[in-house]
């Protein structure tokens, strides 16, 4: 089943390649965890930053069968900047591999999303495996 996606640009302007980016990494999310059914994202242009740059917060709000998971993101405010990567989307080849870039920034943010679906997927197994053994006679629970 596909989720449904929604997509947010906030402060500002959207870019079809970063909209691309997102609908990939949803894409992929999607593939290992059969369970995701929708996801909102959220990009918006970090605030608190001392000096007018393009690092931006990336936010991410997944529905599962299991339940809802947020992830929060941003760049260190001591990674390198791309100034237009936004506002120039055929930059993105050249700047795919600095860390301070937005397109680094969406792919860390679905790779945080990943491992906390994974490990909310190992807790639920872990929980399901306790309720089932709390079922069986002490003597051979105990075993």
């Amino acid at each position: 089943m596909t989720p449904t996606i929604e997509i947010q640009y906030q402060d500002l302007p959207s870019s079809p390649a970063l909209t691309l980016l997102i609908q990939t990494e949803i894409e992929r999310l999607a593939r290992h965890h059969a369970g995701l059914r929708h996801c909102r994202v959220m990009i918006e242009r970090a605030h608190h930053q001392p000096r007018p740059d393009h690092r931006i917060h990336v936010a991410l709000a997944l529905v599962t069968d299991d339940g809802e998971l947020i992830v929060n993101h941003e760049p260190s405010s001591r990674a390198p900047l791309v100034d237009s990567d936004l506002l120039h989307p055929g930059k993105a080849e050249e700047s795919h591999g600095s860390p301070g870039n937005a397109y680094s920034t969406v792919r860390d943010a679905f790779e945080a999303a990943r491992r906390q679906l994974t490990e909310q997927r190992r807790r639920q197994r872990a929980h399901r495996h306790r309720d089932d053994a709390g079922d069986l006679p002490a003597a051979i629970a105990g075993a």
